[in-house]
């Protein structure tokens, strides 16, 4: 999918980006360009006939009947689904999918009631919470440029998904009203956008726990901090 590869392109130029920014030398730019052009080559034997097609085709897709009619409606079943607290159980507007449009039961039917327990959104925003507090160790704890870098990750694919709250939002709506390319390529984000939330929540919690680790081991002793660690393994 095209717009896949952009949405992990544009993940992709960010962490690079960060990586320059603070590593400014001649190797550096060196590393970024072989990386980018190693992306676009291995992708070359579909990019360049999306490109070709784009480039002499653009005006058939985005006046389709099909495209005319569904785009605005795709963009508002995902913005129901682009506040915070779906967001952060990482919730799509494929939840409201039918088995066709005349059918009233839902695909993921079964996903749906498993996730309507209430202690299954309380552990979901639990882990939420490490997801914050990642953030939050990135920013205080860890120096790296790596922690710096999936800080700019994370917010790349989180703007591109939270498409009702405020100021993520703004970017998605200032995209959708002036770039037709983005509104239509785009319209559904959460396809598009969910995998790298998913990745990036995954980095954050681990950074979390790696915070939480390096604080529990100032106030015991090594090994009993040994067997915690042992334990929570298991």
């Amino acid at each position: 999918i095209p717009s896949l590869f952009i949405a992990y392109l544009g993940a992709l130029l960010t962490f690079v980006s960060v990586y320059g920014v603070v590593y400014r030398t001649k190797k550096t730019i060196v590393r970024i360009a072989v990386i980018l052009f190693s992306t676009l080559a291995i992708n070359a034997y579909w990019l360049l006939p999306v490109l070709y097609y784009t480039a002499t085709m653009k005006n058939v897709y985005p006046n389709s009947n099909l495209n005319l009619k569904l785009t605005q409606e795709f963009i508002e079943r995902n913005r129901k689904y682009g506040d915070a607290k779906n967001v952060a159980l990482i919730k799509g507007f494929i939840f409201d999918t039918t088995e066709s449009p005349d059918s009233t039961k839902h695909v993921y039917a079964p996903w749906i009631a498993h996730q309507s327990h209430v202690p299954l959104s309380i552990i979901g925003y639990a882990f939420f919470a490490l997801v914050l507090l990642g953030l939050c160790t990135s920013i205080v704890v860890f120096k790296h440029w790596l922690s710096r870098a999936v800080i700019a990750v994370f917010l790349v694919y989180i703007t591109g998904i939270t498409t009702d709250f405020p100021p993520f939002s703004w970017g998605s709506m200032l995209l959708q009203n002036f770039l037709p390319f983005y509104r239509d390529a785009f319209r559904t984000p959460f396809t598009k956008f969910a995998f790298g939330v998913a990745f990036s929540y995954g980095l954050l919690i681990a950074v979390a726990i790696a915070g939480l680790a390096v604080l529990l081991r100032q106030y015991i002793n090594k090994k009993l901090f040994q067997i915690i660690v042992a334990v929570l393994s298991l």
